[in-house]
């Protein structure tokens, strides 16, 4: 006869001995052993910083900003002979954005020319930056970009070698195109001058600081018949929303576009091709608008061209530098 037994029943969990602390240390180190290996792995990963641009180093006091996963320095210089040539970073915003790029501060001054002009002499083919900009000694009565001869007695001349400071102009497209690739940078196309000047990310009136008023003398380096350009960089109101200076006076700029098609250099220029030019001039009656940028017209100082082989007297230039990965 077979007797019907119960089945042993589970020892009732109070009655269970508390997990050694070894146990437990061991099953923390598992977790804790995974996240140092990631850990390890990632700091062994590629930077993601993008790489200066040659010869480039990160401003005093510079920030880094994160773009989708890439980190940029917001202000960079670079050392040419006793000049320091800062940068600042243009960052794409949206799809229609060209894309990241740093541009010149300030436009490119005599001085620095001159030191370009010293090292490269073959680069610099005419020579005529060397006059400097003009200032009439009478009310002017002819249109901006004028050509007078530097020995004009009508006109006082700001020549190249008394003031280094001052923005070089009359300089030739393609010398200020050979001055750029020595930088080690490019001219800027026409979206990227007007992304600089803050056409797209601004509600202001132009590339300037707060309303414009006339009577504010010495604000943005216009309306100077008699006084002439101003030190590159000091005008006061003349900041774009990027922090770039004397983009809307001090002078007009070459780009690197074409009024048709291409961008310069051309093989073979001829004297109907015209380059997209930026910026108004000491001789300007205003300042430059972003509905300047936007309509352009025909009058004193608009954003319109220059032919492709002319210099002008009120007419100089900026680089930009592309982001090395």
């Amino acid at each position: 006869m077979t007797v019907a037994t119960e089945p042993p029943k589970p020892p009732d969990e109070k009655s269970l001995p508390p997990p050694s602390p070894w146990r437990v240390r061991s099953l923390l180190m598992v977790p804790m052993a995974v996240l140092v290996a990631l850990l390890v792995w990632y700091a062994r990963l590629p930077s993601r910083n993008l790489s200066l641009p040659t010869g480039c180093i990160p401003a005093e006091g510079a920030n880094t900003i994160d773009d989708r996963g890439l980190v940029y320095y917001d202000r960079i210089l670079k050392k040419v002979g006793n000049h320091e040539v800062r940068f600042r970073l243009v960052k794409k915003m949206r799809a229609t954005d060209p894309d990241t790029f740093y541009m010149m501060d300030n436009k490119v001054w005599n001085g620095l020319f001159a030191y370009f002009a010293e090292q490269r002499p073959d680069d610099v083919r005419n020579n005529e930056w060397q006059d400097g900009a003009h200032a009439p000694r009478t009310i002017p009565s002819v249109a901006e970009g004028v050509t007078t001869p530097a020995e004009d007695e009508n006109f006082v001349n700001f020549r190249a070698a008394d003031n280094p400071r001052l923005p070089v102009v009359s300089v030739a497209v393609e010398d200020a195109h050979r001055f750029a690739l020595w930088l080690g940078g490019r001219l800027p196309g026409v979206d990227e001058w007007d992304k600089a000047a803050g056409m797209y990310d601004s509600d202001g009136e132009g590339p300037y600081m707060q309303a414009w008023d006339e009577n504010s003398k010495d604000q943005i380096a216009v309306n100077r018949p008699y006084k002439g350009p101003m030190k590159v960089g000091t005008a006061p109101m003349d900041i774009s929303p990027f922090g770039l200076r004397d983009m809307a006076g001090n002078g007009r700029e070459w780009t690197r576009d074409l009024h048709a098609t291409g961008h310069i250099p051309l093989p073979k220029p001829a004297t109907k091709d015209m380059v997209m030019t930026r910026g108004n001039s000491h001789l300007s009656r205003q300042p430059l608008s972003y509905d300047d940028l936007e309509h352009g017209s025909g009058g004193v100082g608009k954003p319109e061209g220059t032919v492709y082989l002319e210099t002008e007297p009120t007419l100089g230039f900026r680089v930009v530098l592309d982001p090395e990965p």
